[in-house]
């Protein structure tokens, strides 16, 4: 293995640097920010490469084309020879040339492999094979190497949850107090927003014997506000519709009294500047005590990012993760949140109603993002 320092004025050209000298095969192993002689801050950066990992990729492309070769002549033959179960035989030929692609895939997808441990290794490919980028996954691996004298698989997963979660924080809980909050719920369309709202009214009503009023100015999706309305009778809980932000802001000074005012907004699509637009006046007009966020756990790192970046100009107070038994992972949305120091408010996982709800708590986190 070859490991070289480099030296830079920020990460980016570090990077530069390591992959123009290493190639795109090199392994960042550290890096950290100082100030040089002249008090000007740069980076230094420890990187590595594997010179075994292109030759182990070539010897497997060889042994594929040797593989494809040997079938070639092999079809030939049988052509010739018009064998009755000729076609069993080229399956059995073709699932050998599968197994081959897939291992140079895995070659190249794991490509740092090499360069770690053979436990280290278990857990770095099951990271990635959860979507953790790359680069957060080999910062877990490095911390967990730091740790030492870890020998069991099951260990490292424990240790591996919690670094994944240092960074992110647990959000505001709905607790009744002394005067009226309102509760303004903001998401994606499909999110779960509604029926998490909802969730949330049933239980403050059972809890803490709040007297609470749901509020739809959702005037979009066609029977948002009938079936909100629905819920709201079943349940017992004061309902409203609104159809402005001004006939928004008259409900809520006229029911002051109320422990809680439960908002629920129109679903939005990140793309669509309008939507992502009245979401900030909305939120901006009523100044509400409280702004949660619905994201579903099923939800891509990119979109993830992508809903975030674009909600920034809003104050999130909690993120609701939603849909968390859809999906057989969180890690991924996890890193997307903890690069927007956004905290986690509650977790859902179905539609029964008050009951698939739980305050987010990090062991429970941890356990949705890495699974034993």
């Amino acid at each position: 293995m070859k490991i070289k320092k480099f030296t830079a004025k920020d990460i980016k050209e570090g990077k530069r640097l390591v992959f123009e000298e290493l190639g795109d095969d090199a392994v960042i192993l550290s890096n950290r920010t100082f100030k040089d002689s002249n008090g000007n801050v740069a980076v230094e950066i420890v990187a590595a490469i594997d010179e075994s990992i292109n030759k182990e990729a070539a010897r497997a492309k060889k042994v594929v084309k040797e593989n494809v070769e040997s079938t070639n002549v092999m079809m030939s033959r049988l052509s010739k020879q018009n064998v009755a179960n000729n076609n069993e035989i080229i399956m059995g030929e073709l699932d050998i040339i599968k197994t081959m692609i897939s291992e140079i895939s895995d070659n190249i997808k794991f490509k740092n492999l090499a360069t770690l441990g053979n436990l280290y290794s278990l857990v770095y490919k099951k990271l990635r094979k959860l979507d953790i980028n790359e680069e957060e996954s080999l910062r877990i691996v490095n911390r967990l190497s730091n740790i030492g004298n870890i020998k069991e698989i099951d260990e490292a997963v424990y240790e591996a949850r919690k670094i994944l979660l240092e960074g992110i924080e647990l959000g505001k809980t709905i607790q009744k107090s002394n005067k009226c909050r309102v509760i303004l719920f903001v998401g994606t369309n499909g999110s779960g927003k509604t029926l998490t709202l909802v969730k949330l009214a049933i239980i403050s009503k059972l809890i803490q014997n709040a007297n609470s009023l749901i509020v739809s100015a959702d005037s979009y999706k066609v029977g948002a506000a009938e079936q909100l309305e629905t819920y709201s009778s079943i349940a017992g809980i004061s309902y409203r519709t609104s159809y402005s932000n001004d006939e928004l802001l008259k409900i809520i000074s006229d029911n002051k009294t109320k422990d809680f005012i439960f908002v629920d907004s129109t679903g939005f699509t990140q793309k669509d500047k309008e939507q992502l637009s009245q979401i900030t006046d909305l939120s901006k007009m009523i100044a509400p005590d409280i702004i949660y966020l619905t994201i579903p756990a099923t939800i891509s790192e990119l979109n993830a990012k992508s809903v975030l970046s674009n909600l920034k100009s809003i104050t999130i107070d909690g993120i609701i993760i939603t849909k968390t038994d859809e999906s057989e992972t969180i890690a991924s949305l996890l890193t997307a949140i903890k690069n927007y120091k956004l905290p986690i408010s509650y977790l859902t996982s179905g539609v029964k109603i008050p009951d698939d709800i739980e305050p987010a708590e990090k062991v429970i986190l941890g356990k949705l993002a890495i699974k034993d």
